[in-house]
């Protein structure tokens, strides 16, 4: 059971940017528990690059979205779309930009969109 510990904690830590503490977990689970259910997931959670992004609307249908991308990438903007499912099963399309390493960087490119009028928030 604490290879699933070890795993939910690491899910909490990458939520929270923290990755160092999500990358020990993740390696605890490889390392010390091989054989569990766990170690595909933390093995694949340990080779996704992580980083944030802002995200800038969410939207019901994907043809709105697609057209914030569009808007965003004429003005040289990295923008993309990121699928989700809430828990009745509805699917939003999230409208994120940027992939950056810093949160400094982050806070940055949400100020800047923000003043151009976008709804805001960071996203690791």
């Amino acid at each position: 059971f604490l290879s699933l510990a070890y795993l939910k904690l690491a899910r909490v830590c990458l939520k929270q940017a923290d990755w160092s503490d999500a990358r020990s977990y993740l390696k605890k689970i490889i390392n010390n528990y091989p054989d569990s259910l766990e170690v595909h997931s933390a093995q694949q959670l340990l080779e996704e690059k992580q980083y944030f992004a802002v995200q800038v609307g969410s939207f019901l249908e994907r043809e709105r979205a697609q057209k914030l991308v569009d808007k965003l990438t004429k003005r040289h903007e990295y923008a993309y779309i990121v699928e989700t499912k809430d828990i009745s099963g509805k699917m939003f399309y999230r409208v994120r930009v940027g992939q950056l390493s810093l949160l400094n960087e982050a806070k940055e490119l949400r100020s800047k969109l923000s003043g151009q009028g976008y709804p805001t928030a960071i996203y690791p």
